[in-house]
């Protein structure tokens, strides 16, 4: 073999063993949905999936990530999901493509005469953290592009990189391909216009317009917004409970709280529970709080799992975590062996988690209302929450309905064989009743909607019962 040749011998090794990775992460990833995911058999019909995969793998040759996306996307469902973890492998930043972004967007914001798309312009997230520049590519399919522009923290790609790529799918969602500015963390999720001002990327962010005269930098002049758990008086008639997420390291944060101020919620008229960009965890996390909203005995929500060997050893390899933690949990100990006991019996059935009657001895007078904040990114557990709170007479939510990740529940993770991409799969599905439909499609909506242009929601809500609601 001559020298000259070797190279491009080389080239076509790299390419087969780049293609049979491609091939082996496509087929693992088909493979696990249609054994592990709940969700597959209510959506698939036939042998429809595979012909949308084959498909699928000859339009898209190079970028794996985005054949591994749309067979994810292709269910629609927050608890189905496939990212590329927080790594600057393999996601292309070109610093003069990035900067030549930023100058055709300043060009047509500076040109009067050019006729815009109402949506495009600066943009700026709800944690004040992130401003990027929408800039509309193409119409048919509706095609927009959004540029890095500023960010509160240093971020690892550059001024005009594009960060989202959103085109317009049949049911007028965006599917976009998002990629995190800091982090690098690429996924691909559904976006959402509401009217011309807000743009809502999934349960990663909610972004407004910014329709002033854009000056750098404009982020030192907002406060960074976030929520941390955290509990406190808000006067003489209110205590607010802030919960960021219920997941296991949080429980015990939660129940702290609970433990230290129970004399002072208990004294309350009204407590606010404040769950924005909840993503959930566990159920057990918010467990402390049921004494003081608990009115009448109520049904939990009925469930039925998807036995898989899959999951069963995913629960086997917890288990043996469990065990050998220097605070083993008894009760998770206890609840893994008689899950994975369950499943083994059961592989590739459907079998039922009835529900179970929530009952306590008595019902606290006071507090004597329960309001409950919620938003676009509140889901999973949180939104358990909110279904098992609202049997409560005490109970109003506020603010906008959830994500809407509850109808597929009891989620697992595992990489694929390259091991560049984490997926995580729904095991459980809830029994919907007759009549009533799905909420992964539309969220929970709130008892009593607040605006986005509202500054203060948890004041809107104490005002709402100091006026006697």
């Amino acid at each position: 073999m001559s020298l000259i040749k070797l190279p491009f011998f080389i080239l076509f090794i790299l390419a087969a063993v780049n293609l049979q990775a491609q091939e082996d992460d496509v087929t693992f990833l088909k493979n696990r949905i249609k054994n592990n995911y709940a969700g597959y058999s209510d959506v698939v019909k036939s042998n429809e999936y595979d012909l949308f995969v084959d498909k699928l793998l000859k339009e898209e040759r190079q970028d794996t990530f985005r054949i591994l996306s749309k067979m994810v996307t292709y269910f629609d469902n927050p608890h189905l999901r496939i990212i590329k973890p927080a790594s600057m492998s393999g996601i292309a930043v070109d610093s003069l493509e990035s900067e030549q972004n930023y100058r055709n967007f300043e060009k047509l914001m500076h040109n009067e005469a050019a006729n815009r798309d109402p949506r495009e312009g600066y943009w700026i997230n709800d944690k004040n953290t992130v401003v990027i520049a929408l800039k509309k590519i193409k119409t048919k399919p509706l095609t927009f592009h959004a540029y890095l522009i500023e960010t509160r923290a240093p971020a690892l790609v550059p001024k005009g990189f594009a960060m989202m790529k959103m085109e317009q799918q049949k049911s007028g969602k965006f599917e976009t391909d998002f990629i995190t500015p800091r982090g690098g963390m690429r996924a691909f999720i559904f976006s959402n216009f509401k009217g011309d001002a807000i743009l809502t990327t999934g349960d990663l962010g909610k972004w407004r317009r910014f329709d002033g005269i854009y000056t750098h930098p404009l982020l030192v002049k907002y406060p960074a917004v976030g929520y941390t758990t955290s509990g406190k008086l808000l006067d003489s008639t209110t205590y607010v409970l802030t919960i960021s997420d219920f997941s296991g390291a949080n429980a015990p944060v939660i129940d702290s709280i609970i433990k230290i101020d129970y004399k002072k919620i208990e004294s309350a008229k009204n407590l606010i529970l404040d769950i924005r960009d909840n993503s959930g965890g566990t159920v057990r996390a918010y467990w402390p709080i049921n004494p003081f909203v608990y009115t009448n005995p109520y049904a939990t929500v009925t469930s039925y799992t998807l036995c898989s060997r899959e999951y069963s050893d995913y629960l086997k390899t917890s288990l043996e975590k469990r065990k050998k933690a220097n605070s083993m949990d008894s009760f998770i100990v206890n609840y893994l062996e008689g899950e994975i006991k369950r499943i083994d019996g059961n592989i590739g059935k459907f079998v039922l988690r009835p529900a179970d009657t929530f009952k306590l001895d008595s019902a606290k007078a006071m507090p004597k209302n329960v309001g409950i904040i919620l938003n676009y990114a509140v889901e999973s557990a949180a939104e358990m929450m909110v279904l098992d709170y609202k049997h409560s007479t005490k109970v109003t939510t506020f603010g906008e309905h959830t994500m809407g990740a509850v109808d597929y529940l009891n989620t697992f993770d595992v990489k694929v064989p390259s091991g560049k991409y984490l997926l995580t799969i729904a095991t459980a599905k809830r029994f919907i009743p007759n009549g009533q439909k799905s909420l992964d499609a539309t969220g929970i909506k709130p008892d009593v909607p607040i605006s986005d242009n509202v500054a203060d929601w948890v004041k809107y809500v104490k005002d709402y019962y100091d006026k006697g609601n």
